[in-house]
């Protein structure tokens, strides 16, 4: 299995193998304006990264989701108690 990163851009997700890029080629990717994503994965083809990716910021959405809606109902109830 290989390794993949992430480049996002403003409208676009580039992925790369992680073995295929050198210092230079990074330096480059960030010049251009592409951030790195804080994700990496080890899939055994581009699509099946991009998977893995996907399902990993939902799940983190998701869970932000609930958090939001957990701290919502608290601080509304402390409100109505204050």
């Amino acid at each position: 299995m290989k390794s993949y990163v992430f480049y996002l851009s403003d409208i676009a997700v580039n992925i790369y193998p992680t073995q295929c890029l050198s210092a230079a080629d990074i330096k480059a990717l960030q010049a251009s304006g592409l951030r790195k994503m804080p994700f990496e994965t080890q899939a055994a083809n581009e699509e099946q990264a991009t998977e893995l990716m996907l399902a990993h910021f939902r799940a983190n959405l998701s869970s932000l989701r609930e958090f939001t809606r957990d701290m919502t109902f608290t601080g509304v109830i402390l409100n109505l108690l204050l």
